[in-house]
């Protein structure tokens, strides 16, 4: 249980990290941005820098479903046939809030690239890290 709370914890903390990020460098950023990768990483979509602010609130709004749902719906019912034990409900649980720390983390990721490569101190997300971010999780 304890270790739910870190990785939610930690979850808010790196959406905030990239909020924080985008309004430190507000004034940095050229009006356009790269906003979306093809699957060689490459940018291949650009769009205000307004934008940017869309994914780290999708993802804010990722992790507070994922925790809604966490608590709302995984649970035991005991009339059911196969029913979930407790050891299999706090792995469910905890496997949960490990999803949505990963996906805050990517997100995050994404989201300084886009930057970087509007800044021009960066190509692109790189041709693997599709495959690595998907086989990470």
């Amino acid at each position: 249980m304890k270790s739910q709370k870190i990785y939610w914890t930690l979850s808010y903390v790196f959406v905030s990290l990239t909020l924080g990020m985008i309004i430190v460098h507000w004034n940095d950023l050229p009006d356009q941005v790269a906003m979306h990768f093809n699957a060689k990483g490459e940018p291949d979509r650009f769009g205000s820098k307004s934008e940017l602010f869309i994914v780290p609130l999708i993802g804010a709004g990722l992790v507070f479903m994922m925790q809604w749902m966490n608590k709302k719906f995984i649970r035991i019912n005991p009339s059911k046939l196969g029913a979930k034990t407790s050891e299999q409900l706090a792995l469910t649980k905890n496997l949960t809030a490990q999803l949505a720390l990963c996906i805050s983390i990517i997100l995050g990721y994404i989201t300084y690239i886009s930057m970087a490569v509007s800044m021009g101190q960066h190509q692109g997300l790189g041709k693997y890290f599709l495959v690595i971010a998907i086989g990470g999780m």
